[in-house]
């Protein structure tokens, strides 16, 4: 159409802005070149279009923001059930109690597993050993462990130290000993050097010579004894038992059968002598 005679032309205006322009004289719909707008021509001259064009804007809210996605949880599988060999195993060996320890360092008391072979002090952080030890030889190294320590018949212990739970004696010891619990004695024994303990036995039979302090809370004889003996509970001396020396305690109780040789002094539960302390020689 481009090529067409001028003649073949008709000339139309923009029914937007009033633009004049040339167009082919066959020519149904143009576009003005001045606003770009659409014209529609019928018979030669322009009209305005009888359809609108709409367009939907987007809405001006904010669009909300999307829900995160959901994370799956990971799934653990459920334990899987004892069998019958566990459960009788757990029935026929149970597992220990709970020991409570005190710590050696800070004397500070907790509670651990019974079935515990070390454990950590939570007030000062120490190392503690919770080992039981036997001895049936000649024992040269210093033991230091909140567990309990044997002496065998044969067992000599010769050390520096000897720090223990409870301690059973049945052949000798040649150190200074320290038991959070028990010293049981079973054995002719002659200890030279100090000893602290919770709870002193004397168990029948036994002949024992201490050259040292002894310092314990409680003490219960049943056997021979000679030496010094300071407890800030009860001394009880049981039915044939004999006890040779000095004995500092609040409250000495001499049974029916027993003997004491020696010097009583009654003292106050902090191991200090009372006002009214009194030494007196006693021969039951």
């Amino acid at each position: 159409m481009a090529d067409e005679p001028q003649r073949h032309r008709i000339r139309i205006e923009c029914t937007e802005c009033g633009h004049s322009q040339q167009e082919p004289a066959m020519v149904v719909s143009t576009q003005c070149r001045n606003c770009r707008s659409g014209i529609s021509v019928t018979n030669g001259k322009s009209i305005a279009r009888q359809t609108t064009t709409a367009r939907i804007a987007k809405s001006q809210q904010e669009e909300l923001p999307e829900p995160p996605a959901k994370t799956l949880e990971p799934i653990v599988p459920a334990p899987p059930k004892p069998s019958v060999r566990e459960i009788l195993l757990h029935f026929l060996n149970p597992p220990s109690p709970p020991r409570f320890l005190t710590c050696s360092v800070c004397k500070h008391h907790f509670k651990v597993a019974g079935d515990a072979q070390s454990s950590q002090c939570p007030k000062c952080c120490g190392y503690l050993s919770l080992l039981d030890h036997e001895i049936n030889t000649l024992w040269d190294h210093s033991i230091k462990t909140c567990g309990n320590v044997t002496i065998r018949k044969n067992g000599n212990f010769n050390a520096a130290s000897l720090d223990c739970h409870n301690l059973t004696v049945m052949g000798s010891v040649h150190c200074p000993v320290h038991c959070t619990g028990d010293l049981v004695i079973r054995s002719h024994a002659k200890f030279n050097h100090p000893i602290h303990c919770r709870r002193l036995l004397v168990e029948k039979c036994s002949r024992v010579e201490f050259l040292s302090s002894v310092i314990a809370e409680s003490a219960c004889i049943n056997g021979h004894v000679r030496g010094q003996l300071t407890c800030s509970g009860t001394v009880s001396l049981e039915r044939r038992a004999q006890f040779h020396g000095l004995v500092r305690t609040t409250s000495l109780l001499v049974k029916s059968g027993a003997h004491h040789f020696g010097t009583v002094e009654i003292i106050n539960g902090d191991s200090t002598p009372a006002n009214e302390t009194q030494s007196m020689p006693a021969n039951r």
